[in-house]
């Protein structure tokens, strides 16, 4: 059996074009959904922050609602500083973007210096599985953050209410 090198070729082709659209998900789909989560808890925890803080001023509260109100405040700030932090992307990378031009280049620079076609594929396929996983770790980073933030708001959004209701119902 004779090895076909133009159906590894093709085959190569084939890899190629699914790491790049894999790159293109993880690179724009999933960084867009971090940061629509981030920005829905940034908004969030300003909204209950200031009800809060509006409602903290009401004399009509009994004392453990306005320390309901002021954990709602502190949780809320909690949240939204985690939100921001990722939304700021301190100490991550916040896109590993494979531009196709240096894909273009590389691929130039290997064929002028005389290598075979399936050590370009596979230096781009290898490039782009790099990029994808620099971008990977760095959405892991910033999800972590994000599943500390969402309690946070749930605390908050919880003493909020409970000061409401306890507002309404005079308990």
């Amino acid at each position: 059996m004779q090895f076909d090198h133009d159906e590894y070729k093709q085959a190569l082709v084939k890899i190629l074009d699914a790491s790049w659209q894999s790159h293109w998900y993880v690179i724009h789909q999933s960084v867009s959904m971090i940061i629509d989560v981030a920005r829905t808890y940034l908004w969030t925890s300003s909204a209950i922050g200031a009800v809060s803080v509006f409602l903290i001023k009401d004399i009509g509260l009994m004392q453990w609602s306005r320390w309901a109100l002021l954990f709602a405040i502190v949780f809320g700030l909690a949240s939204c500083a985690l939100s921001l932090w990722v939304l700021w992307g301190r100490g991550y990378v916040n896109s590993s973007v494979l531009r196709p031009i240096n894909m273009a280049d590389f691929a130039y620079e290997q064929l002028m210096a005389g290598k075979p076609y399936h050590t370009i594929y596979g230096g781009l396929i290898n490039g782009i599985s790099e990029a994808n996983e620099t971008c990977i770790q760095s959405n892991r980073k910033k999800v972590r953050i994000l599943r500390i933030s969402a309690p946070c708001l749930f605390v908050s959004f919880l003493c909020l209410c409970a000061a409401i209701v306890a507002r309404f119902f005079n308990v």
